[in-house]
């Protein structure tokens, strides 16, 4: 669903590969969080919102939906399934029950099919620019497909970032491996050397600033420079 109102923008966006996501929306000091699902786990989650108090049944987009109210200015609003999915709707900032209705009757166009294609490309067409900057100082393992990186489908600088060294771990780490079984040496120090180096990568430090993942990454990385590799590496860096 889209905000059609003037001064409303997307500040983050990413899910657009699983079955699940996010868009996030925000005016001034207002912002809605729209989180989508599988049909599947609307009952489980309409329950567990019973938990915070009695549900009053509102409309979004023509659809009805159920509102709850945690504390002053905290709304959830549960829009019931609709083509598969249902979107649970977040408010922050400084909001009113009154707010939230003037807006929820602004909301249209469930986005399906074409749309929907429509919208991610919007919003992912400056990936290549993106993937090219996080990349700057990053050396490549062999057969590395930059291309295939459009469909990690995030706008979120960090959720991107991270998504990006991922794969660029996991390649390397997979080189190192296959240049132990296969005794070539000077493979496998390229790959010690370059995993080593990753301290020093510009993406990796910046995200240090915000987050705790590129310690993960460098943990599995000074492993392998040491010549070990635990096992779990694999989920710990979200390898597929």
């Amino acid at each position: 669903m889209l905000i059609n109102r003037s001064g409303w923008k997307v500040t983050s966006l990413y899910g657009f590969v699983e079955e699940h996501g996010t868009v996030v929306f925000r005016r001034g000091g207002q912002e809605l969080e729209m989180n989508w699902y599988p049909a599947s786990g609307y009952a489980e989650r309409r329950t567990d919102r019973l938990g915070v108090g009695p549900a009053t049944s509102v409309q979004v987009d023509r659809w009805p939906a159920d509102l709850f109210q945690y504390f002053a200015g905290d709304f959830a609003v549960l829009v019931r399934p609709r083509d598969g999915v249902f979107v649970e709707m977040r408010t922050s900032g400084n909001w009113s029950r009154k707010d939230l209705d003037r807006l929820s009757q602004t909301l249209s166009g469930w986005m399906r099919g074409r749309g929907w294609r429509r919208f991610r490309r919007r919003w992912s067409r400056r990936w290549g620019s993106r993937a090219a900057a996080v990349l700057a100082d990053v050396p490549l393992p062999p057969g590395f497909d930059v291309a295939a990186l459009e469909d990690i489908g995030v706008s979120d600088a960090y959720q991107f970032g991270m998504g990006v060294m991922s794969r660029v771990g996991c390649g390397w780490i997979a080189e190192w491996q296959r240049a132990r079984v296969s005794g070539d040496e000077a493979a496998v120090r390229r790959a010690a050397d370059v995993l080593r180096g990753s301290h020093g990568w510009r993406v990796l430090r910046e995200l240090d600033r915000a987050g705790d993942w590129p310690e993960v990454f460098w943990g599995y990385a000074d492993e392998v420079a040491a010549g070990t590799l635990r096992a779990g590496y694999s989920q710990g860096l979200g390898c597929a």
